[in-house]
């Protein structure tokens, strides 16, 4: 029997609609993070990502319920917490009371007093922040019998908080996330576009984003980089594992809330990346999201290092290009800042495919 299986849903609001796969595939990289270290420290792991694999909420239900594991952790968004609701009730009347059901991710976090006090929520806890440490905690305290309140970094049923976990493991002592769910994706057909994180967090305050409030559960730093070897280490385990695929999408994108923190050890970092996988073999071509005041002037060469390396394309929260807009959304950029990160990556012939407004 498994013990953890691990679930995201489809979600369909972002394709616009159901049965047509006509884009690439990603996979849910935390739910992988979490597995691969569950692994890790012993425990058997399952992954249901509805979404990569285009799975209706009923396949979903009747994988999660043959296996019949002792914990489920279901992952949602704004746009996908009624469905995984529904999900979890349908579970709970099927498996019963002996098997858990715990809520994660940044939806869960923030809004884990309102979930757990819903008169008739199926969700026993909710695992506030990273979940690494607290989510282990939890299956381990399962497997001995104690109750739940005693595990750090959770609110349980009724909105109680538990004490918090503490700092979570050392960014480069995780292990590579657990990529079944690509693998599975790849063997019925779909494309895949193959992902990793190179940093977690994000040093800025922006007012309608998540990420400051979401990663203080950690007391860490709010931005976290892997090692460049690191980074390069997992390109190429990648690369190895589906870049001769002819489901692989020719594009890698580096997930991270911030690639490049405009900082000297940022800086340094970059080059370090640009270096490192350059030596990666094969064609590698990469993506990665940015703010506007990431890259300077004097950031140039950096970006055509990064160019030579494979870089192809670079997503800019703009956001507006009213002073007064940015403003409120506490951006702490100026207008002048998103004219100029445009011009540098045109001159350094990268691609501004999106911006974000």
């Amino acid at each position: 029997m498994t013990e953890v299986l691990l679930v995201n849903l489809w979600n369909d609001q972002a394709m616009g609609t159901r049965g047509i796969d006509f884009v690439a595939r990603l996979q849910h990289l935390g739910l992988g993070h979490l597995s691969a270290f569950l692994q890790a420290n012993g425990h058997s792991v399952g992954i249901v990502d509805g979404d990569a694999l285009l799975l209706e909420d009923q396949a979903v239900i009747q994988r999660v319920a043959a296996e019949r594991p002792r914990l489920v952790g279901l992952t949602f968004t704004c746009a996908t917490y009624l469905r995984a609701r529904d999900v979890a009730r349908r579970l709970k009347g099927e498996l019963g009371e002996a098997t858990l059901f715990v809520a994660g991710g940044h939806h869960a976090t923030l809004a884990a007093q309102a979930i757990l006090t819903e008169p008739d929520t199926p969700f026993d806890a909710v695992v506030l922040g990273e979940g690494e440490t607290a989510l282990t905690l939890l299956v381990e305290a399962i497997s001995s019998g104690r109750s739940i309140t005693e595990v750090p970094g959770l609110v349980v049923r009724g909105g109680h908080a538990t004490p918090p976990a503490g700092p979570p493991p050392a960014i480069d002592t995780l292990p590579f996330p657990d990529r079944r769910p690509l693998e599975e994706a790849a063997r019925r057909g779909h494309s895949v576009t193959l992902s990793l994180a190179a940093s977690r967090g994000c040093w800025r305050r922006c007012a309608f984003c998540s990420m400051p409030s979401f990663y203080r559960q950690t007391g860490r730093p709010r931005w976290r980089p892997r090692r460049a070897e690191s980074v390069a280490a997992e390109v190429e385990t990648l690369v190895a594992a589906f870049g001769g695929s002819r489901h692989t999408y020719p594009l890698l994108y580096f997930v991270d809330d911030q690639f490049i923190d405009g900082s000297e050890r940022g800086r340094a970092r970059a080059h370090e990346i640009a270096r490192a996988t350059a030596g990666v073999g094969g064609e590698v071509y990469f993506k990665f999201d940015c703010r506007a005041d990431a890259i300077g002037e004097r950031d140039l060469p950096l970006l055509e290092e990064l160019r030579e390396a494979g870089l192809v394309s670079v997503f800019v929260g703009l956001e507006s290009c009213l002073q007064g807009d940015l403003d409120y959304l506490q951006k702490d950029t100026a207008t002048g800042d998103n004219e100029r990160v445009l011009e540098l990556l045109d001159r350094a012939g990268i691609a501004v495919p999106a911006i974000g407004y």
